[in-house]
């Protein structure tokens, strides 16, 4: 297949998954999760109802519909930080990286009505606890390689653990939150920073080539 017809493919993907999102949060909102179907959100992003299972699996996988990518970027942040960087100061810098990332998308952090909608269905709380479970688990594993430590180590799990807190200090904060976007985040950070800061500090060659950082 040409390039170009492959990327129109990818963007023709892309806007058939953002439609399906679109129109599962609008419901969702509207509704809560628990009182809508997956076929009333196919119909309403105008797609059949496999179509929208090809894209999502499950229908929570519709509100926590970035977790892969935020797994990934994880895992990036630790693993190409720059020499004498440490995992928490990488993790602090993919924070402050969120709202220019997001854009006009979406809001840089969960809206109250967000917060709301997974407190007040079981089926989202506990869909929340597998998705931090995975990111507990991708990031541990990337500590320990960067660590040198066995895959069962205990310090690369603890520290992946404290780490992924911050997300739930941003998804389960107080509706009356008016704190600007990123300070409960930086806050966290702040809070363990005396206890991480010199854990995983990367060793290694600078790119710049100025030598091995200790």
């Amino acid at each position: 297949m040409p390039d170009n017809q492959r990327g129109l493919r990818q963007r023709k993907k892309e806007r058939t998954r953002q439609a399906i999102t679109d129109a599962a949060m609008r419901l969702f909102l509207e509704h809560g999760f628990d009182n809508v179907s997956v076929i009333k959100i196919a119909a309403a992003a105008e797609v059949s109802v496999q179509t929208v299972y090809n894209y999502f699996p499950a229908k929570a996988d519709l509100v926590f519909d970035e977790a892969d990518q935020i797994t990934g970027d994880l895992q990036r942040a630790v693993r190409h930080r720059p020499p004498g960087q440490s995992a928490l100061s990488a993790i602090r810098g993919y924070f402050a990286s969120i709202p220019a990332r997001m854009g006009d998308r979406r809001p840089p952090e969960p809206t109250p009505r967000f917060r709301r909608l997974v407190r007040n269905s079981p089926a989202l709380r506990a869909h929340q606890r597998e998705v931090f479970a995975r990111f507990e688990q991708a990031l541990a594993a990337a500590l320990a390689d960067e660590t040198g430590a066995p895959a069962d180590a205990v310090e690369p799990f603890i520290a992946a653990a404290a780490l992924v807190s911050v997300f739930r200090v941003n998804l389960e904060g107080r509706d009356s939150d008016t704190e600007p976007p990123g300070q409960r985040a930086e806050r966290a950070l702040d809070l363990l920073e005396d206890g991480l800061r010199d854990y995983a500090v990367s060793p290694g060659v600078d790119p710049s080539g100025a030598g091995v950082t200790r």
